[in-house]
């Protein structure tokens, strides 16, 4: 493909700290591709970390630049909780330990749960989630009891204890155990933190602003003395603080990596200009972010219209009449999408 020269601009960054601010549609995962690929040119046993928050975009980026060939052995592409596991297994650190499943965890907790009312489901499900999302924060539980200054997450020091009982008498951790393990044992093993940081010449993250305080100080582990990190993200588009990711690290970039270069891709190439017009406008309230100046490289396109009905028949009636109106114009039912909230509205 052809690259704009704001692009061509990150992809061409040389050596050092980098965050790359793309907007949404605005081609960052190509943008990160070609750097890899021209990375692997240059050197091609290029020791190359690459990062990605699902697993489904990882073989993406995995198949965009390898096809159906294998990457590198001195080159990973993956999750961090895989990469984590990953560096766990190679040190030694997980013999004879096996990851939780969260059914079987909920099920433990249930139990305990069950005793002190209805909803015990419910109630172990948002118990665990806010017992993540605490520890996702880096915060650690010192003692039986323990201060819960800043909210209730986690507030419940038996269930903790259920839990943690529960994953110990049946050698298992789960995620965030197999990140706070990793750090606990970088922060004791001044020679292991020397050998994660000569295992790469670079590091790429995707999402960057979905990373959580725990992922970034571990991430800083890996980065060795050049500090090669390529950080790709938009604050504007962070989603997964309900794990305990912190967008704030997007932001404060320069802070943690002064004299690190700062690129922005402004350019939208999926919506017309109606859309990336009103979205930049309602973005622009948020108060941790960084200005920019989104452009539609599509032109203009359809207006938005928000309809308010009065009761659910009549946004059906509305919609239905929206989706013939559209059909009758010449345009297929399967260029047409609907999204919804909730699985119980696609009923009606």
């Amino acid at each position: 493909m052809e690259f704009t020269q704001e692009q061509l601009a990150a992809i061409r960054h040389g050596k050092g700290p980098a965050l790359v601010t793309a907007g949404p549609g605005a081609g960052k995962t190509a943008v990160l591709t070609e750097r890899v690929r021209r990375l692997l040119e240059d050197d091609p046993k290029g020791r190359v970390l690459v990062i990605s928050f699902t697993v489904s975009a990882s073989l993406e980026l995995e198949k965009r630049l390898f096809g159906n060939g294998n990457a590198p052995k001195s080159m990973f592409i993956g999750t961090f909780h895989s990469f984590f596991l990953r560096m766990l297994r190679v040190t030694g650190n997980l013999d004879g330990v096996k990851l939780v499943r969260r059914e079987d965890a909920l099920s433990a907790l249930e139990e305990y749960f069950e005793k002190l009312g209805p909803n015990a489901a419910e109630e172990a499900e948002q118990w665990l989630d806010d017992y993540d999302r605490t520890r996702n924060k880096g915060r650690t539980f010192e003692g039986p009891a323990f201060s819960c200054e800043g909210g209730t997450e986690a507030c419940d020091p038996e269930a903790r204890t259920v839990y943690e009982r529960y994953k110990a008498e049946n050698g298992l951790i789960d995620y965030e155990d197999m990140q706070t393990l990793l750090l606990r044992h970088l922060r004791e093993k001044p020679a292991l933190a020397d050998y994660c940081a000569g295992l790469y010449e670079y590091v790429l993250v995707d999402e960057f602003q979905d990373v959580n305080p725990v992922q970034f100080e571990l991430l800083r582990y890996f980065l060795g003395p050049s500090r090669n990190l390529f950080a790709v993200g938009d604050e504007d588009q962070a989603i997964y603080a309900f794990r305990g990711s912190d967008p704030t690290l997007t932001v404060r970039f320069e802070e943690f990596f002064p004299g690190s270069a700062h690129y922005t891709l402004y350019r939208n190439f999926r919506s017309g200009s109606e859309v990336v017009d009103a979205s930049s406008a309602f973005i622009a309230h948020n108060l941790a972010r960084y200005p920019k100046e989104l452009i539609s490289d599509r032109g203009p396109g359809s207006k938005i219209r928000f309809v308010l009905c009065r009761r659910p028949a009549g946004e059906l009636e509305r919609l239905r009449d929206s989706l013939l109106e559209w059909h009758a114009k010449g345009c297929p039912y399967e260029e047409m999408a609907v999204l919804y909230r909730t699985h119980s509205q696609n009923r009606a």
